[in-house]
């Protein structure tokens, strides 16, 4: 599903409006319209947590939510389908989310796990 969507869904089931939403967020209500239009490109994370704080969603609904934007925004696509994958989005997200404050040693950490994987 599309970010605009799922913010969408996301606001009708909480049952906010969009000037309710944006003034608790402090943008405008053109924005988010256009967010959930799909007619602007899905915001900084740091926004889609914002939104997914105020509509209270799960972590999954979150994690969703963050890679439809990751991906909207021409993010890296990864081989992950459906609920069952839940576990490889969230490090996926991980990485993603914590990318620029990565340590070399943290990185080396992370391949030596990955290579005892990969090498069984």
């Amino acid at each position: 599903m599309r970010f605009c969507e799922l913010l969408s869904q996301a606001r009708h089931r909480v049952g906010s409006s969009q000037d309710a939403v944006a003034l608790h967020l402090g943008i405008s209500r053109t924005l988010i319209s256009d967010y959930e239009m799909g007619r602007r490109p899905a915001p900084v994370l740091s926004r889609v947590r914002s939104f997914a704080l105020f509509y209270d969603l799960s972590e999954a609904e979150t994690d969703r939510l963050l890679a439809a934007a990751i991906i909207e925004q021409g993010g890296i696509r990864l081989p992950i389908d459906g609920e069952d994958d839940h576990d490889a989005l969230r490090l996926a997200l991980a990485l993603i989310s914590n990318w620029h404050g990565l340590e070399s040693g943290h990185a080396h950490r992370m391949i030596e796990v990955l290579d005892e994987i990969s090498h069984g």
